[in-house]
């Protein structure tokens, strides 16, 4: 039996260089975090820690936490992890500890008070920063996570409940707020506008209802441009943000996932199967299914097919450069590279690849350590290592 080739392949130097461009605009109280959930695949995160790239972590599971720690140490650079999601239990709070998270982003009452019994319990006092689902934010994207009922964060009109139940419970150091209120925009000005917000927001409440303000996550929202659309103008933001006064001792972190993935890396499948859909031929091929969410949002780029292309063939034109080290049964080409030769539809055993997947891939969306593939995976680093 024929196993149909699919795969994934990173061009991790991509990722890395995401990292400092973005670092490189974002002014000194800033902190940079990448949201792992996007795409945890460890050259991913070794590259993303760069000297000059991101400072820290952001993770949703225990697995998370571990891998990246491991991978700041490796780097030399200083464990910073924040730990979001809702749903905690006890279990996966204290794994989150000992993995050394150093804020917990609580999303509820009973998450309160899980971090206070183990705070007690480990004699220390567990750095928490509330999940707030604000009433309305002005900013739009892609994905609206706030102004509705939600999984995430505690909505607002509850935020001065759970920051009285915070300072009654002992074990708990409430340094500050959570807010992630939207996926997918690239509107520089008004993602900068959507921080000053957060801030006003953050500083007047945390000074209504007796919060030592020293924290603030304003999650990430940072849209990833995909088929030609205008991207996020970094230079504004950076100038933009440059303009906020923001008061001393207020770390603000930025957390974006698939912003910095994304770029490095590619899908492609073989194609097993063709038919007719109204007027129009449509292919199925291995293991794409996941991906057809992303694709029908409009977060990856449309498949480019590429008839007849000979499947012992690993690795076209554009990535040419990392070719050294990659070993037998990937078939890449990017949609840039792909030329419809002799006829203009595909058949089963011709392959089509996807590029901007490298915050769908492989490793994305596992939950809770779990880690589900689709076909394999493979890092490159541009010097083919």
């Amino acid at each position: 039996m024929t196993v149909p080739v699919s795969g994934y392949v990173y061009d991790v130097a991509v990722a890395g260089e995401r990292a400092r461009s973005l670092r490189g605009v974002l002014p000194e109280w800033a902190r940079l975090l990448y949201a792992v959930k996007a795409n945890s695949f460890g050259p991913v995160l070794a590259a993303l820690a760069c000297d000059g790239g991101v400072d820290g972590f952001e993770v949703a599971s225990a697995a998370e936490a571990v891998a990246s720690a491991a991978v700041l140490r490796e780097a030399g650079r200083p464990v910073r992890l924040a730990a979001a999601g809702p749903a905690k239990g006890t279990t996966l709070l204290a794994e989150l500890l000992d993995a050394g998270v150093e804020v917990v982003h609580a999303e509820s009452a009973l998450e309160l008070a899980r971090l206070s019994a183990l705070g007690q319990a480990r004699g220390q006092r567990v750095r928490v920063g509330l999940r707030v689902n604000p009433q309305h934010v002005a900013l739009t994207g892609t994905l609206s996570m706030a102004g509705h009922p939600s999984p995430f964060g505690i909505p607002e009109a509850d935020v001065p409940a759970a920051l009285a139940l915070a300072h009654r419970l002992p074990g708990l150091d409430v340094v500050g707020f959570h807010v992630h209120a939207v996926c997918g925009n690239r509107d520089a000005r008004a993602h900068a506008a959507y921080i000053s917000w957060c801030l006003s927001w953050a500083v007047r409440t945390a000074a209504e209802h007796g919060v030592d303000l020293r924290w603030l996550d304003v999650g990430g929202g940072l849209g990833v441009a995909y088929g030609g659309q205008e991207p996020l103008d970094l230079a504004v933001l950076g100038e933009q943000l440059a303009s906020l006064h923001v008061p001393a001792r207020i770390e603000i972190a930025l957390e974006p996932g698939r912003w910095l993935a994304a770029d490095c890396g590619w899908y492609a499948a073989e194609v097993v199967d063709v038919k007719q859909s109204g007027r129009r031929p449509t292919s199925s091929s291995a293991g794409e299914v996941r991906l057809r969410w992303y694709a029908a949002r409009g977060d990856i780029a449309a498949y480019a097919g590429i008839p007849g292309l000979d499947q012992a063939c690993l690795l076209e034109e554009e990535l040419a450069r990392t070719r050294e080290g990659l070993g037998p049964g990937t078939v890449v080409r990017s949609r840039t590279a792909c030329s419809v030769r002799s006829r203009s539809l595909l058949a089963p055993g011709d392959a089509r690849s996807g590029r901007g997947c490298g915050g769908v891939g492989a490793e994305a969306r596992g939950q809770r350590g779990e880690r589900r593939r689709a076909g394999g995976c493979r890092g490159v680093d541009g010097q083919g290592r």
